[in-house]
């Protein structure tokens, strides 16, 4: 074996090596007296640290892309340290420590003379929405005493940090550590120049409050040049909305945020027009519940809202309520880091925020989706793991929407991994419960998405759990389509013919439908 050298290299230039020390990829074991032990913990940390980046993997001190990037701005915080294993299957990172309350309190003690109180307290507000949006946190502004997280604009040096002036390193935040004193607080460098308007030569303070207050939640960096959690500031690529990375990572913390877990009650089906479909007797060609949490069941070229006591409308066209959007859909399904809902036919697809239309149609190889899954089944983001699974006839296909792309490994029969799942399915969604649905003819399963098998005692029927077509549910109370009242099955095919009886509360329906009648005379073009 070759014995590397003991001393340092002298072609290491000063900045790279106090670089590589600084964010964690040189321990401090690993130098002494400013020499690094030897060549080959150097090439390892070389190597590290291109690869967290995303940089060519060379090793290669003097590699041009390494130079410019320990001029780069970026956060002060480490990349590597012992709480965040280089060698880690997910891109985002969390340090281990977290808050154990829900409902945090923050304070801006100190404000930048670069924008206005106003702007910052915007920013720093809006902020920490995106994060709470995602997660069942809660977080109150005051104005005095003393406050989970502190957010502090400053110049030379704080307490416990000393910054470099302007440009290197922009800002520094605490983990939640034991929730007490500084730990969970942000430090700004007040040197650097902050805007919240794309300013040349400026900082975005919206990507970097973002960004630092991921870490005093518990987020480490990630290695995902896409997330707000990625070390290094590029003015051109600075946003100020979470990558699906970073939600993920929140996400694995502190869990996905409450939400009321309706339950659907069966109500009587109002009288059909001539011509419509029956939601007591259709199937389906997708359900799908848009970011709003409202739900929708779609038919040949009309759908039904589906609310808490099942659909609480008659049948309503498509081509009247949603812009654009054709007849007979294939499926649909929301992207969860965006809220954005896709709607597929064919080889073309739809995309909306709640109802309203962003872009399409669109070809589906837009999304680099093989023509095989062209007119698929149905389609489902598995709140698991976040990913798309593309069901069509035997098969089904997972898609990494952050690289566009079908995984490895697929298509797998669906057989192989739910063998108590019908081929050839009509919808599937995740809904409002957490829960996963699937789809097909008259009746529906429900995924236990632990065991990663079919919850036993299904299918179940669709008109009496989810369109509320079965007085059964109504004497039995209200009926959830994952944990169902024994009485209620045993009446599954039960229908009333009666128009009489209520199908919603008064309120629910006056104000839905009246959106719905509302959208119609404001969508223009559609009719």
């Amino acid at each position: 074996m070759v014995a590397f050298a003991s001393a340092r290299p002298t072609s290491v230039p000063p900045n790279v090596l106090n670089y590589l020390e600084r964010y964690g990829y040189l321990s401090p074991s690993d130098v002494k007296s400013g020499e690094v032990k030897s060549e080959r913990i150097l090439d390892q940390a070389v190597r590290n640290l291109q690869r967290f980046t995303g940089l060519n993997e060379t090793g290669n001190l003097k590699d041009p892309e390494m130079i410019q990037l320990v001029t780069k701005q970026r956060c002060g915080f480490q990349d590597l340290n012992k709480a965040v294993e280089f060698r880690r299957k997910k891109r985002y990172a969390h340090h281990g420590t977290s808050w154990k309350k829900r409902r945090l309190t923050y304070k801006i003690t100190r404000y930048t003379s670069d924008l206005t109180k106003r702007q910052v307290d915007k920013t720093i507000k809006s902020s920490l929405k995106m994060w709470a949006k995602v997660t069942p946190l809660t977080f109150s502004k005051v104005s005095s005493g003393p406050a989970d997280i502190e957010l502090v604009f400053e110049k030379r040096k704080d307490d416990d940090y000393s910054f470099d002036g302007r440009g290197g390193e922009l800002a520094y935040a605490y983990f939640p550590g034991n929730n007490e004193g500084y730990f969970g607080d942000v430090h700004f460098d007040d040197e650097e120049m902050f805007t919240v308007t794309r300013q040349n030569g400026a900082v975005d303070l919206r990507w970097l409050a973002l960004h630092e207050l991921g870490h005093s939640l518990g987020l480490a960096h990630s290695k995902n040049k896409r997330a707000i959690m990625y070390p290094i500031y590029e003015e051109s690529l600075s946003g100020n909305r979470l990558n699906r990375d970073d939600i993920l990572g929140i996400q694995h913390i502190y869990g996905k945020p409450k939400i009321n877990r309706a339950t659907p009650t069966p109500h009587f089906d109002p009288t059909q027009s001539p011509g419509k479909p029956n939601p007591c007797s259709s199937t389906l060609d997708a359900m799908i519940m848009t970011a709003d949490k409202i739900t929708y069941a779609f038919k040949g070229a009309y759908f039904w809202p589906v609310g808490d006591q099942g659909a609480f409308t008659g049948a309503l066209k498509i081509s009247q309520f949603w812009e654009k959007l054709e007849d007979d859909i294939d499926a649909g399904y929301t992207r969860g880091y965006d809220g954005l809902t896709f709607i597929f036919k064919g080889s073309r697809y739809w995309t909306y925020k709640n109802r309203s239309l962003v872009q399409g149609p669109l070809n589906i190889t837009d999304l680099n989706l093989p023509g095989e899954v062209h007119n698929m089944d149905t389609a489902l983001e598995w709140g698991a793991n976040g990913e798309l699974y593309i069901f069509k006839g035997d098969k089904f296909w997972r898609y990494n929407s952050e690289r566009t792309s079908i995984d490895p490994g697929y298509p797998k029969t669906i057989h192989s991994v739910l063998p108590n799942l019908p081929n050839h399915l009509n919808a599937a969604l995740q809904w409002k419960n957490g829960k996963t649905y699937f789809f097909k003819g008259a009746q529906y399963y429900a995924l236990n998405d632990t065991s990663i098998q079919i919850q036993k005692g299904y299918p179940k029927t669709i008109s009496t759990y989810w369109m509320g077509c079965s007085p059964a549910g109504l004497k039995a109370g209200k009926i959830s389509p994952y944990r169902s009242s024994k009485h209620a099955h045993a009446h599954d095919s039960v229908r009333s013919s009666s128009s009489s009886s209520s199908f919603a509360t008064e309120a629910e329906y006056i104000v839905i439908v009246a959106g719905f009648i509302s959208s119609y005379f404001l969508i223009p073009n559609i009719r």
